[in-house]
């Protein structure tokens, strides 16, 4: 049986997002061309760009659902704090979820680099998104019950930083544990 068109069309898209990811990662946003994501995904040129009419619109359309996805990790994070939880575990379980992997921090730091280059779109979109994660974040931190969750999040968001740096680089000595008791603690 046939796919839907509809379903064809969103399978074809989510594929061509993920392969421009993975090349954005391995070789940089500017370094990818859109032949080698259509080859990577077993598609023509043309029809890579029937559905992203430009590598701009691409690179726009990759951000907009990376943020999403690290958006909805932080969701699913404040869904796992709970009232009274040690603030220190707070921390830790905002790490397993937010840029958990080496491949999300890489394309992360392919697309900062992007928008410190001048792409304003995506410099916009980066902003945009920091500015949620933080109001999600103080949210998170808030229901735990942390008084000072305002100075929290500002720790956190200055090791977040590193966190994604170190691991984009395939670090795997990151002291999370120790980073996240020492901001519960001092902070």
């Amino acid at each position: 049986m046939a796919k839907k068109p509809s379903t064809q069309f969103e399978g074809n898209r989510l594929a061509i997002l993920r392969a421009a990811s993975e090349l954005f990662c391995r070789q940089g946003v500017h370094a990818a061309s859109i032949s080698e994501i259509a080859r990577t995904v077993k598609l023509s040129k043309g029809t890579v760009s029937y559905y992203y009419p430009s590598k701009d619109h691409l690179i726009y359309e990759v951000t907009d659902f990376h943020l999403s996805e690290v958006t909805d990790s932080l969701f699913a994070w404040m869904g796992a704090v709970s009232p009274g939880m040690p603030i220190s575990q707070v921390l830790e379980s905002f790490f397993a979820h937010a840029y958990s992997t080496e491949e999300k921090c890489r394309l992360h730091i392919c697309l900062l680099s992007d928008a410190m280059l001048g792409n304003e779109a995506i410099r916009r979109l980066l902003t945009f998104s920091l500015s949620k994660w933080r109001a999600m974040a103080e949210a998170g931190l808030q229901k735990s019950g942390c008084a000072h969750y305002g100075a929290v999040a500002d720790a956190l968001f200055v090791a977040l930083e590193s966190v994604i740096l170190r691991r984009a680089m395939g670090d795997a000595d990151l002291k999370i544990g120790e980073t996240c008791a020492h901001i519960a603690e001092h902070v």
